[in-house]
């Protein structure tokens, strides 16, 4: 007799429940995001070791109508030589290092913030020759806390209280550094940095 192999949905539904949130306490349930179509892509950046970059801010909507925003990476293999080039992606924080200004390039201080998130498995990011690979850093960046303010957390460890900045347009700028390779290293590991020039916040 033959038996049907059970569905993976109770497994899902079990580890959805267990896992925490990238922002805030334990468990806590983040706003379904609705990305609009009106990218602010930032400038590509100069080319280093055969790659270059620029951020992307995606104004959005939350789940309750609020305003919300996505913050993309896209990186792009420019490079003559055929083979692929090769990034040690960890955690995001340990990759990237975001930093806010005003119009006038003054940077401007972080919250200091606690919390917690789930740091992936080291792997290889391979960007093909010729190639564009587009990655998503955060589809909430904005968080609004209980007295009222309004952050800018583009990943759990960095912020700034945009209620506190000052008025004007603000842009986000970013490195990519990524940490020592763990293991057998490929023979075109890319070790950076890029400097990923400014993109205003929409």
């Amino acid at each position: 007799m033959r038996t049907r192999p059970r569905p993976l949905s109770w497994l899902t539904g079990l580890l959805c429940g267990l896992l925490p949130a990238c922002h805030g306490s334990p468990g806590e349930p983040r706003p379904s995001v609705q990305a609009a179509t009106d990218d602010v892509g930032g400038e590509w950046s100069q080319e280093v070791q055969g790659v270059r970059g620029r951020l992307i801010a995606i104004p959005a909507k939350a789940g309750d109508g609020g305003r919300q925003l996505r913050i993309d990476v896209e990186l792009k293999n420019v490079s003559d030589v055929a083979d692929p080039i090769e990034i040690w992606w960890t955690d995001i924080q340990s990759v990237v290092t975001f930093s806010l200004e005003d119009e006038a390039g003054r940077e401007l201080p972080e919250s200091s913030l606690g919390g917690n998130h789930i740091s992936p498995l080291g792997h290889w990011l391979r960007l093909e020759p010729h190639s564009l690979t587009r990655m998503t850093i955060t589809t909430a960046a904005y968080e609004y806390v209980r007295r009222g303010e309004t952050l800018l957390r583009p990943v759990t460890f960095q912020g700034w209280d945009l209620s506190a900045a000052p008025t004007g347009k603000l842009y986000l700028r970013a490195k990519l550094a990524p940490d020592a390779a763990e293991g057998p290293v490929p023979r075109r590991n890319w070790k950076g940095p890029l400097e990923l020039p400014r993109v205003a916040l929409p």
